[in-house]
């Protein structure tokens, strides 16, 4: 099965992102339910995954020049393959008591009657 990590990607911050978190590190995006921060060292930039449910965080990587578009996938498929990674938005199942959206089970069903049935 091949993965999709730009489907997973959205520039929309959320506004509870705990204060420790916020700052020091700037919010660049969202995926696999986790923020990815970007902290600047002065000497290095620091990519941190902070998963939004459980609040867990693990940096994903350092880099001397700040992340550019090009980059963003690698990022997000960092955050895929991390311990701290969350459900993905056409992900179903959960765990016992954690229910899906209404929104993100129409876009599962969307994504898998218009876009994966269909190939």
């Amino acid at each position: 099965m091949t993965v999709n990590v730009q489907r997973e990607i959205s520039r929309t911050i959320p506004k509870d992102i705990p204060a420790r978190f916020i700052s020091e590190e700037t919010p660049l995006l969202t995926a696999y339910g986790c923020v990815l921060l970007e902290r600047d060292t002065g000497k290095s930039y620091v990519y941190t995954a902070l998963n939004l449910n459980t609040g867990a965080s693990e940096v994903l990587n350092r880099r001397p020049f700040p992340l550019t578009t090009s980059g963003v996938g690698a990022m997000v498929e960092r955050i895929r393959t991390s311990s701290v990674v969350g459900a993905g938005s056409l992900e179903a199942d959960r765990p016992f008591g954690d229910n899906i959206g209404f929104e993100s089970c129409r876009k599962t069903l969307a994504a898998v009657f218009k876009e994966i049935l269909p190939k």
